[in-house]
């Protein structure tokens, strides 16, 4: 689209000419730089609809930076992986594939700026669809955090999930049934 080109565009003259954006308006434009960044406003957009937010949780060979838990009626799981840095991203897919066999629905959860770099890197053309194919194979959607708002956006909904594997699924439910009992306090995610 024009604003994807005009986007990627100002960022092209942002980092590699000889004027620098300030940091805080490359904050509102490309979102946070460090995942850490993330964890917070990603937690409360799942939080605000009623789930219960566990971090760094096992699921399959790989680790969930966040897995969003909701046992009201038909108990859910969304897990959800938080990448700020094209090289990180362009790894995560398998770790993706991992949370299905645990998870009702995975999500990617990213900023603009990591998106346009990832659409950038090593192409000479630029496919606009390239991160959504790739979601796709991996069964994943895609959740945008924008940077001057703090406020999270799915963009690409994740695909109707085949269905996880039940031992998995059922040992991640127990697991979050066992955190939520001990009453483990948990982050403030309303901040």
């Amino acid at each position: 689209s024009v604003e994807d080109i005009l986007l990627r565009e100002c960022y092209a003259a942002f980092t590699e000419s000889e004027y620098k954006i300030p940091g805080e308006h490359f904050y509102l434009i490309f979102g946070p730089d460090e995942e850490y960044e993330t964890t917070k406003p990603v937690a409360r957009f799942f939080y605000k609809q009623g789930y219960t937010i566990f971090t760094e949780v096992p699921i399959g060979k790989s680790r969930a930076d966040l897995v969003a838990y909701n046992r009201g009626g038909e108990p859910q799981l969304i897990a959800v992986e938080l990448k700020t840095k094209v090289v990180q991203l362009k790894k995560c897919f398998a770790q993706l594939m991992d949370y299905q066999t645990g998870a009702d629905a995975v999500y990617l959860a990213t900023t603009p700026g990591c998106v346009i770099k990832y659409l950038a890197a090593d192409r000479d053309e630029i496919n606009p669809q390239a991160l959504e194919e790739e979601l796709h194979k991996c069964g994943a959607g895609l959740i945008i955090l924008d940077g001057a708002t703090g406020g999270c956006d799915v963009v690409v909904q994740a695909p109707a999930s085949s269905g996880p594997r039940s031992k998995t699924r059922e040992w991640l439910t127990q697991r979050c049934e066992e955190i939520m009992s001990d009453e483990v306090p948990l982050f403030p995610w309303t901040d």
